[in-house]
């Protein structure tokens, strides 16, 4: 049986290792990227993919990577940035989120400033919940975005560029709350993971965030609002048979089930194309 203090160091490594999970992912996959091209100088089968951070892209890529001659070469980025790379073609494919609903509509400017439907094919990946994570039990006892701003409470933020702070940031505009009412608002982290990990170590009392994070971590999750998650992708290379493979596995039954045992996910539409309109209206 470990002491308290073992315990403790236990419990902050574990937490340390969650926070920087997805950072540590993205050298990681740069480094095999590396020195795959140093061995054979070319990948041919490699597709490069900057992605909004979620379990739905995460386990994408661990599966096309097992049982698949494609290697994805996931980095994790914001919704916004990732299209931004994607329209100055620093990679393949992007993967964004953007809410379901009204919500859509005002932030469609600025997604649809990197697409058009002329040039890119959206695929569904999954349907999602987001909403806010707090401590077990809800000492501070938050029951909504407008708790934030009328109970001291210390929150955690998400990154300017991602989906998830545009998200967070309408929400607010619409709850006619001012940023400087709320603790906390400019600490930011980049994952959901890593806003989850800070609540769970005491560091903040809520974040914004999806729910198999707060699950994870033990958290209570007080769910806000559902968003789309899409893969963006050139239509020129939809035909792709590194594409076809991707879209096939999004599309397999058993995959489909995996993705909606997570809490708060819905994969009954993964690997269909959609619409423009659908998305961004």
């Amino acid at each position: 049986k470990l002491s308290v203090v073992g315990e403790k160091l236990l419990n902050a490594n574990s937490q340390l290792l969650s926070r920087f999970s997805p950072e540590l992912d993205n050298f990681s996959t740069q480094f095999s990227r590396d020195f795959s091209a140093l061995l054979t100088q070319s990948n041919s089968s490699s597709l490069k993919l900057y992605a909004s951070h979620g379990l739905a892209i995460s386990q994408l890529r661990s599966q096309l990577n097992q049982h698949s001659s494609v290697n994805l070469d996931l980095h994790f980025y914001g919704s916004l940035e990732s299209l931004r790379a994607l329209n100055s073609s620093q990679c393949d494919i992007a993967g964004f989120h953007i809410p379901i609903g009204p919500m859509a509509h005002s932030l469609a400017p600025h997604y649809l400033a990197q697409l058009n439907a002329q040039q890119h094919t959206l695929i569904y990946v999954v349907k999602r919940n987001q909403g806010l994570m707090v401590k077990a039990g809800n000492p501070k006892g938050i029951d909504s975005i407008r708790s934030l701003a009328h109970i001291s409470c210390e929150f955690i933020n998400r990154q300017v560029g991602s989906g998830t702070r545009l998200l967070f940031d309408q929400l607010l505009q619409n709850n006619n709350i001012e940023p400087a009412d709320i603790e906390g608002y400019q600490n930011e982290e980049f994952t959901h993971m890593a806003v989850a990990a800070m609540i769970a170590s005491g560091v903040a009392d809520v974040g914004f965030g999806i729910a198999p994070m707060a699950e994870k971590f033990e958290l209570e999750f007080i769910p806000l609002i559902w968003e789309h998650y899409c893969l963006a992708i050139p239509t020129e290379i939809i035909a792709d048979e590194r594409v076809e493979h991707i879209i096939s596995l999004l599309k397999n039954t058993a995959f489909k089930h995996e993705l909606s045992a997570y809490a708060g996910y819905d994969a009954s539409h993964s690997g269909d194309a959609v619409s423009f309109e659908t998305i961004f209206t």
